[in-house]
């Protein structure tokens, strides 16, 4: 070991240069491929402290709708209590409902989110109690805050708190409440988040208890076998489906619509819960399954760049010692130890090259962090679990990078190591293929960080069909009620020079920073066929403050008493009516009752771009049950930050606990591709990277290969070639690399992308132009690495080179 370090440190001084790009690019690997590897295991990590996590699964129904596969996962009211008792595969049930609520105190009161529960959820679910047990919310009127709730109410989480009595707000009602436990934060790896727990029986809107068409919440389970099998629950929930949805079946039969694999025209499935956050069906506000996948791969591509650099350069580096290896083997070295005697060189650089790696990490997590939703610690890399891993993936870069060459070179005959005359100078050797490696990973890197920089920068100025600027957006909350809020705010704002227009919805456009996001949808009989559409509850002036136009009728006027039962559509909502001149003026049969259709709005863009523009629903009637949840202003261009001031300012008259989650529009699309910016990133960032090992490694070769023909170049010159000839003669066989690697990068950079962008309903148009592009700036690039060392050497003095000869 002694001797290898200090043969180590020799060569390390001999070849300043080469070293430093060999550990250089290995350390900007390790460091970039640790903090990969942690983002992917905290992808990979989630729900996994739940004791039960295999017999945990989630309720959806599936069925087939326009011919493409329809997941929902909002139950009806009976169904857990029913499923719990008629089907022996489930052993416990809790239904998960959305809300929020008003605490206070004599000292404080408190906004925040809740979660309405049943009992049987602290069966199911292992979160920890820091004082209770699993009956907290055996009666009825119980509440279980979460530590930082009580922390946030009380100033501290003592045994004192429990059985305190609190007022409660749900949906502008105050009650008595006790409190019966206090659980600790759930981790940041849980797809559950909640600041407090309810009964369910509390959970506002829930309409007739009996119903099974209401659908607004989600359903957890616990099968009684070992793990969840979903085709065999699908199986036994097949009679139960038909035997509470028969009138569901019925219409999707009778609107032509399609039968799933198994015949059933509506299937209840179950997705497991270790897949929760991690699925491609969009329930539970998941992550895509890709992305862990997409972390590592990046990962494993920059390591695979980092080390064929480093085995190109010791390629190159041991056939300058071959006579060394030669006077080992004459005598008496065996391959093995003369082998062994090199790779630990190797492993010497490669653990140097691991330790400034951490250091890396360590110093790039907080800008990491800062930049992407991830909030990572070098010290999350020290469990046993991920030790094993980097070790194992240690030894074998090490073994990779250090064992092959020294193999290699020492396979070699001792003649043939004495003379020079190695096989490892044949031209198409594995000194050429890893740099075609290198560059046809960096060549779709690059490609594939332009097509996700285009794409979300098409989607961030793509015309949703309304004006997103200069809108502000002000959630109301649980404690005022939404109609009277709206109207004080309307009235207080009359004369201001900074407001041109108010108005008020039930839900917010894109995601707003109180970090509620929703959309309805309503079933319905028109002239005996089914059909379905979205809806919302608006208010006067919200077309005109949006500046959505009207294509056809009127939008509502608060002149005229009959448009609290009037409606107006979207075209799309038209269209599948039979068109505007069909259903302008005609009634619907909407919530129980006839709804008027006054107006036809042109197609806005009320979800995300990955989804097409669905029909939509707009009504005024305060007596539905949905209240107004957003007041939206807008506002004089100009100064933006002061008409923000000046909106917020009014607001906090209105409400005193106004917690400064105004946004603005446009903040709230963006906010949506949160997810795909944070891909934009780390792809982008990874392909740079790419590109400047792979750069690192072609700037190394070149430097070898024209040290090996500095005889050579002063030789042309001699006879009288050209610097540029000497250039191109010197160029050609890397940049015909380069060239390979472009063609055989390029086709799979375009297959990669076009998969990634039919996840968009719209997406810019991508053409062979982009391709063109990234290969002449790849190319561009490498030929001026190349260029750096060639255009040198051609320049030297021709004595100079012979005489050093």
């Amino acid at each position: 070991m002694k001797q290898a370090i200090f043969s180590t440190w020799r060569n390390i001084r001999k070849r300043k240069l080469q070293t430093f790009i060999q550990i250089g690019s290995l350390t900007l690997a390790f460091a970039i491929g640790i903090i990969l590897f942690l983002s992917a295991s905290f992808e990979l990590s989630f729900d996994h402290f739940h004791n039960h996590i295999d017999r945990i699964g989630a309720l959806y129904f599936q069925s087939q709708e326009d011919h493409q596969n329809h997941a929902a996962s909002t139950m009806p009211l009976p169904l857990a209590s029913t499923l719990k008792e008629e089907l022996p595969y489930v052993e416990k049930a809790t239904r998960w409902g959305n809300g929020g609520l008003v605490l206070k105190t004599d000292q404080k009161e408190i906004n925040i989110g809740t979660r309405y529960v049943d009992p049987d959820f602290f069966s199911i679910f292992d979160f920890e109690f820091q004082i209770g047990n699993n009956h907290a919310l055996d009666d009825l009127d119980n509440i279980v805050l979460t530590q930082s709730t009580a922390e946030n109410l009380f100033g501290n989480t003592d045994k004192s708190i429990i059985g305190c009595q609190i007022e409660v707000n749900i949906n502008g009602q105050w009650q008595n409440m006790q409190i019966s436990a206090i659980l600790k934060d759930p981790p940041r790896n849980s797809s559950l988040s909640f600041k407090s727990l309810l009964r369910f029986e509390k959970f506002p809107n829930t309409f007739d208890k009996n119903s099974w068409s209401n659908k607004n919440h989600d359903v957890f389970v616990l099968s009684q076998t070992p793990s969840i099998d979903a085709q065999s629950f699908a199986v036994a929930a097949k009679s139960f489906t038909t035997k509470y949805f028969a009138d569901d079946i019925a219409k999707l039969k009778r609107d032509g619509t399609s039968p799933n694999k198994d015949g059933s025209y509506l299937a209840l499935s179950l997705i497991p819960f270790k897949n929760y956050h991690l699925n491609d069906l969009q329930i539970g506000n998941p992550n895509s399954p890709l992305l862990p996948k997409l972390l590592l791969g990046l990962a494993l591509l920059i390591l695979i760049i980092s080390v064929s650099n480093f085995i190109n350069i010791q390629l190159v580096s041991f056939v300058s010692r071959s006579q060394e290896v030669a006077i080992r083997k004459t005598l008496g070295g065996s391959i093995l130890h003369i082998s062994a005697q090199l790779w630990l060189e190797t492993l010497i650089c490669c653990l140097l090259s691991l330790g400034l790696g951490l250091l890396l990490a360590w110093s790039l997590i907080p800008f990491y962090n800062s930049n992407t939703h991830y909030r990572l610690a070098i010290f999350d890399l020290f469990t046993w679990k991920h030790v094993l891993i980097t070790l194992f993936s240690f030894l074998t870069i090490s073994i990779v990078a250090g064992g092959y060459p020294a193999l290699r070179i020492t396979r070699e005959n001792i003649l043939s190591l004495v003379k020079g005359n190695s096989g490892i100078h044949n031209r198409w050797n594995i000194q050429r293929i890893l740099p075609l490696i290198q560059f046809t990973i960096a060549i779709i890197l690059v490609v594939c960080s332009v097509v996700v920089v285009l794409q979300i920068n098409h989607i961030k100025h793509l015309p949703l069909g309304f004006e997103k600027q200069e809108v502000i957006s002000i959630p109301i909350g649980p404690k005022l009620d939404g109609n009277q809020a709206l109207h004080r705010m309307r009235q207080a704002s009359l004369g201001n020079p900074f407001i041109m227009s108010v108005t008020g919805s039930d839900i917010n456009l894109g995601l707003g920073r109180d970090g509620n996001q929703s959309t309805s949808q309503l079933g319905f009989d028109y002239q005996g066929k089914g059909y379905s559409t979205n809806w919302q509850r608006v208010d006067i002036d919200y077309f005109s403050t949006l500046e959505i136009p009207l294509v056809a009728g009127r939008s509502f006027s608060a002149d005229r008493p009959t448009d609290s039962t009037a409606l107006v559509i979207n075209e799309q909502m038209a269209t599948q009516l039979g068109g505007i001149e069909h259903v302008l003026n005609k009634p619907l049969p909407l919530f129980d009752k006839q709804m008027t259709v006054i107006g036809v709005a042109k197609d806005y863009n009320f979800k995300d771009l990955k989804q097409r523009i669905e029909p939509l629903s707009l009504f005024m009637d305060p007596d539905l049950g949905f209240n107004i949840k957003y007041i939206l202003v807008r506002i004089k261009s100009g100064n933006l930050v002061q008409s923000l001031q000046e909106v917020e300012s009014i607001w906090k008259t209105i409400d005193t606990d106004y917690k400064n989650n105004a946004s603005y529009l446009d903040e709230n699309t963006d906010r949506m591709y949160e997810q795909e910016q944070q891909m934009m990133k780390i792809i982008s960032v990874g392909g740079v990277i790419a590109v400047i090992i792979a750069c690192m490694g072609l700037f190394a070769a070149t430097l070898v290969a024209i040290s090996a023909r500095v005889k050579e170049i002063g030789i042309r010159k001699v006879l009288g070639s050209s610097i540029w000839k000497l250039v191109i003669l010197l160029s050609k066989d890397f940049l015909q690399i380069v060239l390979i690697a472009l063609l055989i990068g390029l086709p799979i950079a375009w297959y990669l992308s076009q998969e990634w962008l039919s996840s968009f309903s719209y997406r810019f148009n991508f053409h062979f132009g982009i391709l063109f592009f990234c290969a002449l700036a790849v190319l561009a690039l490498a030929a001026i690495t190349i260029g750096m060392h060639t255009i040198k050497a051609a320049s030297t003095n021709p004595v100079n080179a012979l005489k050093d000869e």
